[in-house]
């Protein structure tokens, strides 16, 4: 009776489990359908402020531009390479709060060491800006002092990018030596294929100027200088609504497995379960019988 009441005890902490993947695959379905109009409407927002910088750009003849937005375009030396300082590269990285994701996590913070080590062994610094808890518990130990900003990714909103682009700015502007930054990130494609994605934030490398739709008269650089800013809140947030879907696609994926694999262990635990009842059942009969042999 002990084997039976362990297996009756197992297969209802199974079924208890599965009603939690089933709830979290249900939520992440919601969040994701969620996600669908955010990420296009990020989209085209996007589009838009890229097509304006191409035709602010394409009306100047960049000698009135700043240091800063200098470096955001990528036309101009570094003060690192003409005073030999070392050239520090911002490294941005995206992950998750939560778990139960699969290697959602795991595959961006492998390739994420991978090229700190490189970056390292060129002699060149680097300082970190983290989004998501998993990131961050995972990199504290080892790069704490690198880490400049951590923020949370519970929700996508565009108030959030827009406070973090204004660190990017003051780190931009205090930090004369930066020379690139980069983005991972887990990027969306379909409901099947998700993919980890390297993206050089700036300098800025996406734009086509020869098919620029817009056409301005500038008065100074502050115009470039704002539409700059508004593109990399732009550029972020249209990542992070990528990166949000990617995760909530994972996450149903893995509950969903979680849930049909439940499915299987019930299954063998059932017909454990009964194999070990008729066991004991045919036990009894033949000490029933063997006892009624033994009286006669």
């Amino acid at each position: 009776m002990t084997v039976l009441k362990q297996l009756r005890d197992r297969i209802k902490a199974v079924r208890s489990t599965q009603k939690v993947t089933k709830a979290m695959q249900l939520i992440a379905s919601s969040r994701f359908r969620k996600l669908g109009s955010i990420m296009l409407e990020a989209e085209n927002y996007l589009q838009i402020i890229t097509e304006m910088l191409a035709g602010g750009l394409s009306c100047d003849d960049y000698s009135s531009l700043g240091a800063r937005e200098q470096l955001m375009l990528g036309i101009a030396k570094q003060d690192s390479q003409v005073d030999n300082k070392t050239a520090i590269i911002l490294l941005i990285v995206l992950s998750s709060e939560q778990g139960l994701c699969g290697s959602f996590n795991s595959n961006i913070l492998k390739e994420l060491r991978h090229d700190i080590h490189n970056i390292q062994l060129q002699g060149d610094d680097f300082r970190l800006i983290i989004f998501g808890k998993r990131a961050y518990d995972n990199l504290l130990p080892d790069f704490g002092s690198k880490i400049i900003s951590y923020n949370s990714l519970h929700h996508v909103e565009i108030s959030t990018v827009v406070n973090f682009q204004q660190e990017i700015r003051k780190f931009t502007v205090d930090n004369a030596n930066i020379i690139m930054c980069k983005v991972y990130y887990n990027k969306f494609i379909n409901t099947v294929n998700q993919k980890l994605d390297i993206l050089t934030l700036f300098p800025i490398k996406d734009l086509n100027l020869k098919k620029a739709k817009f056409s301005y008269e500038l008065e100074g650089r502050n115009i470039i200088s704002q539409i700059i800013d508004w593109y990399l809140i732009a550029k972020l947030f249209h990542i992070i609504t990528l990166h949000k879907a990617s995760e909530e696609r994972a996450r149903i994926v893995a509950m969903e497995a979680a849930t049909t694999n439940a499915d299987d262990v019930i299954a063998k635990l059932t017909i454990q379960l009964n194999r070990s009842r008729q066991a004991a059942v045919t036990k009894e009969l033949i000490e029933v019988i063997s006892s009624a042999e033994a009286i006669t």
